[in-house]
């Protein structure tokens, strides 16, 4: 008997239960292999099997799950429960990764707090039942399908009226709001209200009788709180439709003092309708003084020449709203004890008694009192400004006088600043290589001077041989400049102008100034400007990948396009330069941390005038930014991690995103990320997601979906980048051992476009010109036969007709013989 308890302990301990098919891999975000098996209390559900979602609508214990505000569907999804929204009322980000659906209801996907629903993938068909859809519709809450760009249904979009906007009644009658619907209805009934008032959760005293092309709201015994707006919603309805009312009811005037909801203020609050022309009076019990005062929408209202009555901006037709506060300096009284506040409107009026210790005090009304007592203000302001004036020009003058003192301390720094590179590179080249492997995401440890180390191994350019030109750009660090040095030749070099020396910028000279390689960009040394350090790489004219991608990207028009659109050829072409360079980094043991087309540069030849990807010239990618890149990243790109650097997460595998260390499988996923940027052109990752979401969703094991015109074997070869296991990840040297770049080995094939001649273009203009002619002559067929006849030109002659002599009218004859004249 004991044996046989033991044995079933054991059985329902390890057999697989329907919550062990969820794991929870964050604080906030659950994997479950089926939504049915979710019962949990996270933010964020990933649901990676879909099979019958349909069925959930019969499990009655299923749900309501209030914690949920996130459901991703990382599995094909073929049906969708009615009432997906009743499982989770509170949800605000619907997303479908893989999708079948071609008709979706709006019903099983509205709720109050929807803020976004992501159906962009799904197959939708352009009918009827998907009217409601449309960008243009009232439902704004999602993405429209990429099949309704060109979707035009012919469908009636239905309507729900009221024939009247606002009703008025009178307290204690009994008032029904009647709607008439016209539209394509479902078969199935909802226990959801059709009418809800705004600004309120509870009512009382009404009852909905709701038909297939009516529904009437009944209320008996009208109350204040009957009264406000009133929204309508055709829950059985095919099209989302939607209407509003207001509810009036005749009530005298009511009203509140609320004490210091917000901040240190007090509040005033009117109730009832009409409500207009307001007076007020304010009576200090004590002494039986009373002032008043109308009060309106827009000014404020001052009572004994300290107590301010302020309107609120925010009104509604039943109810006004007063800030009450005081000056913080008054010249009357500080105002205490017994105060009676009386509203009077249309006749009717009400008063509310408070005993005041403290009113509070607003910020700002000082300057309401300096106008007051003293009108010297203007003057005061003058002698300000001048005092302003005087000690601008005398730091001024200190910098003058000083000018050569700072010159020689900025000098003195910028030679440490080199010694203290020299002697790092030295320290670095006797590190055991294990130190190297790993690095940790803060910066390196900064190592002390030596005095008699002066072995310099970043060269030195005199400021007089570089020309700087043009700027290319800015960021955090300083600006970047064009430049000409004589020793590569004219506007060959990127100046970057470092305002402020720090230890980023040391990494990132310490990290080039020792790597040469053809994929990798140069740094040809430093110089300076003044007060500014310089240092001067080689110029990459096509500027960043990413910006380069976009540019050639493939249109939609059907005229030429000028530069050509890359191809995928090329596309493999720009990947194995940019491994090249990963390979070599590798090999000199150090992590890039923030491989990223953005961070890889272009350079060439000039490819607008090539009419075809084999006349584009050949380019040159080289990876760059070595530590300074972690400050330039914006909002869409990085994410701060607590008490950490910047992190680029779209480009971050999931070890660094939990335990930040990177090794050289971390660039390995970038560069698999990288892949994925250059076959979808530029496009950002997981675009539409926060950086919240990416790092969740990454942890979670989603990874970018496939792009569009991308080949199998390539999106297979950036799924090895993004194994889970660092260990398991592909290297650089087996990529570029795949055969997918067999047929690029060897370079890609160019075909240089040819120069075409003023006289050929004379010529080419000069038979279009007599081929339109020859198409509208009818009359004439014999010219029409001299017209097709190839015209001689005097080459010598053809070079001094100006251009603007062939746009002259008139028949063929006469152009050929002024041409040949």
């Amino acid at each position: 008997m004991i044996l046989r308890i033991l044995l079933t302990l054991l059985i329902l301990t390890y057999s697989p239960g329907v919550h062990s098919q969820c794991i929870k891999v964050s604080r906030d975000v659950t994997k479950c292999n089926t939504l049915q098996s979710f019962n949990g209390s996270t933010k964020v559900i990933i649901v990676r099997d879909c099979p019958n979602l349909a069925a959930l609508d019969d499990i009655m214990e299923f749900g309501p799950f209030h914690t949920v505000t996130n459901v991703t569907f990382d599995c094909v999804v073929n049906d969708f429960p009615w009432d997906f929204t009743n499982f989770f009322p509170n949800i605000r980000y619907i997303h479908f990764n893989m999708c079948n659906l071609t008709t979706l209801p709006w019903q099983s996907v509205y709720a109050e707090t929807l803020r976004y629903v992501d159906i962009s993938g799904c197959p939708m068909e352009c009918s009827c039942q998907n009217q409601w859809m449309k960008a243009d519709g009232s439902f704004e809450r999602l993405k429209e399908p990429l099949t309704f760009k060109k979707c035009i249904p012919d469908c009636d979009p239905g309507r729900i009226a009221i024939n009247q906007t606002i009703i008025i009644g009178d307290s204690g009658e009994n008032v029904t709001i009647h709607s008439d619907i016209h539209d394509k209805f479902t078969n199935r009934t909802f226990d959801k209200p059709y009418f809800e008032w705004a600004y309120a959760k509870i009512r009382h005293n009404y009852e909905e009788r709701v038909g297939e092309s009516s529904a009437d709201l009944v209320i008996t015994n009208l109350s204040r709180e009957d009264m406000g707006l009133i929204g309508v919603r055709c829950w059985h309805c095919v099209n989302y439709l939607t209407t509003t009312v207001e509810l009036r009811v005749n009530l005298p005037v009511k009203v509140e003092f609320v004490e210091k909801t917000r901040g240190d203020t007090d509040f005033l609050v009117v109730q009832g309708y009409p409500i207009e022309n307001i007076s007020l009076s304010i009576t200090r019990v004590q002494s039986n003084y009373t002032e008043t005062n109308i009060v309106d929408t827009e000014n404020d209202a001052i009572f004994f020449s300290s107590l301010i009555v302020r309107p609120e901006k925010r009104n509604i037709f039943y109810q006004r709203t007063y800030r009450i506060f005081t000056k913080d300096i008054a010249d009357g009284d500080h105002l205490s004890g017994d105060l009676r506040f009386q509203v009077c409107t249309n006749g009717n009026c009400d008063s509310v008694e408070k005993h005041v210790s403290h009113l509070g005090l607003i910020n700002g009304t000082l300057d309401d009192y300096i106008i007051m007592e003293y009108p010297y203000r203007h003057e005061i302001q003058i002698t300000i400004f001048l005092l302003i004036i005087c000690v601008i020009i005398i730091l001024i003058a200190l910098c003058l006088y000083f000018r050569k003192k700072l010159q020689s301390y900025m000098r003195e720094k910028i030679l440490i600043f080199r010694k203290r590179i020299s002697l790092a590179q030295d320290l670095h080249s006797r590190r055991a290589s294990h130190e190297t492997e790993e690095t940790l995401l803060r910066l390196e440890e900064r190592v002390s001077l030596a005095s008699d180390y002066t072995n310099m191994t970043i060269q030195f350019i005199e400021m007089g041989e570089i020309e700087i030109h043009e700027m290319l750009g800015k960021g955090h660090f300083g600006q970047v400049y064009l430049g000409s040095w004589e020793r590569t030749g004219p506007r060959s070099v990127a100046v970057k102008n470092i305002v402020r020396v720090d230890d980023a910028t040391e990494k990132e000279a310490r990290v080039l100034q020792d790597l040469d390689h053809p994929n990798i960009v140069k740094l040809y040394g430093m110089t300076r400007n003044n007060f500014n350090l310089l240092l001067v790489f080689e110029h990459m004219n096509h500027g960043d990948l990413k910006s380069y991608l976009q540019k050639r990207a493939p249109s939609q028009s059907e005229y030429l396009q000028y530069p050509p659109p890359l191809v995928v050829d090329e596309l493999k072409w720009i990947i194995k330069e940019i491994t090249l360079g990963v390979v070599y980094l590798v090999d000199r043991q150090i992590v890039h941390r923030d491989l990223a087309a953005r961070n890889c540069l272009v350079s060439g030849e000039s490819d607008m005038k090539a009419s075809n990807h084999l006349q584009r010239p050949p380019i040159k990618v080289k990876i760059s930014d070595f530590g300074m890149s972690r400050k330039l990243y914006d909002d869409k790109e990085c994410y701060q991690m607590d008490s950490m650097a910047p992190l680029p997460v779209r480009w971050l595998p999931p070890e660094a995103a939990v335990s930040h260390r990177f090794t050289y499988m971390s660039d390995i996923w970038a560069l698999g990320v990288t892949m994925w940027e250059c076959l979808s052109y530029g496009k950002q990752p997981f675009d539409g997601l926060t950086n919240f979401e990416v790092s969740s969703f990454t942890i979670a094991g989603m990874r970018p979906l496939k792009p569009e015109r991308c080949p199998q074997d390539m999106y297979d070869l950036m799924q090895e980048c993004w194994h889970t296991d660092p260990a398991k990840r592909i290297t650089a040297i087996q990529i570029l051992d795949k055969s997918t770049f067999d047929k690029i080995r060897g370079g890609l094939p160019y075909e240089p476009a040819q120069e075409v001649t003023l006289v050929d273009s004379y010529r080419t203009n000069i038979n279009r010109y007599n081929a339109g002619t020859e198409e509208s002559s009818v009359s004439n067929e014999n010219q029409s036969e001299k017209n097709d006849e190839p015209i001689e030109i005097d080459e010598e002659l053809a070079e001094a007709i100006p251009l603007d002599s062939l746009l002259l009218t008139g028949n063929s004859m006469e152009m050929k013989q002024f041409v040949l004249a």
